[in-house]
């Protein structure tokens, strides 16, 4: 069935042209294809994503209902998944091809390009949450309500020299800071309630297949 879905909505996509006089393709009509490179399909089959990429420009996820009217679009979109629920769309954002292109013609630093976004799309309500600076993500397999998540640390700047009577140095330690070594910080969030909750340092992490369980190795906040 899920098969026939997909099927039907590939033929709405690529067949769904005006009635017109036969005529000789252009390089212009080339540019406006777009290929289908990802396509996922909800556990309950009501909802169906696929990713779109034009021969030039950014990729769009397009989210069809069972029916094959379209429920949503999402720009510069890629790695699209559902919850086991089916209640939620999960995305990442990537930064615009052309604003990407600008800043390296002038020679930007690696740390000053933009990163890639989180999109949470709330189906009944159809509001899209963006988790900035992603640096990974992930969802349990075969459950559902919750999703788990780290991001890039900002880099703060050099502060001036101090007192640092009464600081959180000790011994003349700096502070430990988020790194691939030490770990990053772990967001982890309830869909239901909407609550986040976090675990500082984490180097690794992953939810269990069917038990509603994650785990996770942190390096420790050395408290």
């Amino acid at each position: 069935m899920q098969k026939i879905i997909i099927l039907y909505l590939v033929s709405l996509l690529t067949l769904q042209l005006p009635a017109q006089e036969k005529k000789s393709l252009t390089i212009d009509d080339l540019v406006t294809w777009r290929r289908i490179n990802e396509r996922v399909i909800s556990n309950d089959g009501s909802l169906i994503a696929f990713r779109l990429e034009p021969s030039q420009g950014d990729p769009v996820v397009e989210l069809y209902n069972g029916e094959g009217g379209i429920k949503a679009s999402f720009n510069c979109a890629t790695g699209i998944s559902f919850s086991s629920d089916s209640r939620f769309l999960f995305f990442t954002i990537k930064p615009p091809q052309d604003t990407v292109r600008a800043l390296k013609l002038k020679k930007t630093k690696k740390e000053e390009m933009p990163l890639d976004k989180l999109g949470i799309y709330n189906v009944a309500t159809g509001v899209t949450d963006t988790i900035m600076r992603l640096k990974s993500f992930g969802l349990p397999a075969k459950w559902s309500g919750w999703v788990a998540w780290q991001t890039e640390p900002v880099k703060s700047k050099p502060a001036a020299p101090r007192d640092t009577t009464g600081s959180s140095k000790e011994n003349g330690k700096k502070p430990k800071s988020q790194s691939a070594e030490n770990g990053y910080t772990l967001f982890y969030r309830d869909l239901s309630a909407g609550g986040t909750d976090s675990v500082s340092f984490v180097t690794e992490y992953h939810f269990a297949a069917e038990a509603e369980k994650i785990i996770c190795a942190t390096t420790g906040d050395d408290n």
